[in-house]
């Protein structure tokens, strides 16, 4: 969707624009781009109309973590830009210090069938012991070229994040990353036992076919001790694959929420913002924080029929990521997408956006924040200055 412009005009108004779009687009309205998203769902979703109240429609809990009161924060990869990504020391920071409601994780399958959690689907920021240093050096750069048993289980740490001002195309050399506990990949099921007292949106990633469903299952399925007094945890599954995810859901026999495939995001999105009923209740539309995919007409369809919304603020592509810097000017933009009516936020700075989250819930009309991120303080162990 490269050619949204993702801002909002006077009034609330969605802009779009087609700078750098292939000339079709240019013969195409917003209007025209609609109806034909909105056909397709019909075709192939059994979408009906449904009469809009023309009111507002606001969810004070979130309709899959339903205990929690909205908008969730969602540690992306457990705050990525903050600390060294999908490792234990990540999902602590999430918890401990950024206060997240909702682990994000991503899920790979390694050589020999493990669930291990990491985004990738290149290694270039992982030590491997018994690989270069230099991961460019590397003959095999992807999960799914390694065995987790042989080559990654206890031989594996986690880079922090890069500094904004560090060069891309400089040498990146690990062999300075520590080897501590914390930094170690997880596979799936180590996560869930450590963290089984939290919420958690899992993405299944390119590397995961159909036919390792039935063991994914298997483990989500799986009875964990949580030693707290709080409601049974959800997990929410999600992945851009439709063919991956209508087989989880068939194996999964709903016992878990499910999220929609890549294509049917953006169907769904256009045809909640025309007034078209598509299957939504119980599941989560996560998708980019434009205003073309996740305005407030469309975050008021998916509620008027029991959806959730949840919106990325990381890179995406099409768009420039939000919380890339600490910046007055991001901030400002975040709380402007949270008086939407979205569900939650996804980021990669979760100890930044907590306070946004704050401040925007004591005072949803304020256009600044209270404190500057330098104002904080302490800040939480293990950060990064990434910026």
């Amino acid at each position: 969707m490269a050619w949204c412009n993702y801002r909002e005009g006077v009034g609330g108004h969605k802009r779009m624009t087609s700078a750098g779009a292939p000339a079709i687009l240019d013969r195409l309205t917003p209007h025209s781009l609609r109806l034909a998203a909105t056909a397709a769902v019909l075709l192939l979703n059994g979408c009906g109309l449904f009469a809009a109240s023309g009111s507002a429609v606001r969810n004070q809990y979130d309709p899959i973590f339903t205990h929690h009161r909205v908008p969730l924060l969602f540690a992306h990869r457990g705050g990525n830009l903050e600390v060294a990504e999908s490792t234990p020391r990540a999902f602590d920071h999430a918890i401990q210090c950024a206060q997240a409601d909702v682990l994000e994780l991503d899920v790979q399958v390694t050589l020999d069938g493990e669930f291990v959690v990491w985004h990738g689907p290149s290694l270039d920021k992982v030590f491997i012991e018994g690989q270069p240093t230099d991961p460019r050096k590397r003959w095999r750069r992807w999960m799914w070229q390694y065995s987790w048993r042989e080559e990654l289980q206890g031989k594996a740490w986690v880079a922090d994040p890069r500094p904004k001002t560090a060069c891309c195309s400089c040498d990146q050399n690990l062999a300075a990353v520590p080897h501590d506990p914390d930094r170690r990949l997880l596979t799936l099921d180590e996560f869930l036992d450590l963290y089984s007292c939290a919420d958690v949106n899992i993405e299944l990633k390119e590397s995961i076919w159909f036919w390792h469903v039935p063991k994914l299952a298997r483990i989500l399925s799986k009875q964990r001790w949580c030693a707290t007094h709080r409601p049974p945890r959800k997990i929410l599954v999600v992945s851009l694959w439709p063919v991956l995810l209508e087989a989880f859901r068939w194996w999964d026999a709903g016992a878990h929420p499910t999220g929609f495939d890549a294509l049917t995001s953006v169907f769904t999105s256009l045809a909640a913002d025309l007034g078209v009923a598509c299957y939504v209740e119980g599941r989560a539309l996560q998708t980019t924080y434009g205003a073309c995919l996740a305005g407030e007409s469309i975050v008021d369809g998916i509620h008027e029929h029991h959806g959730a919304a949840h919106v990325f603020i990381t890179s995406f592509p099409g768009a420039k990521a939000l919380d890339d810097q600490e910046s007055e000017a991001s901030a400002r933009e975040i709380r402007t997408i949270l008086s939407r009516g979205v569900d939650g936020v996804m980021t990669a700075r979760p100890f930044w956006v907590r306070q946004i989250i704050e401040d925007w819930r004591t005072d949803p009309l304020a256009s600044d924040t209270k404190k500057q991120p330098s104002d904080r303080t302490p800040r939480c162990p293990h950060m990064t200055e990434s910026n």
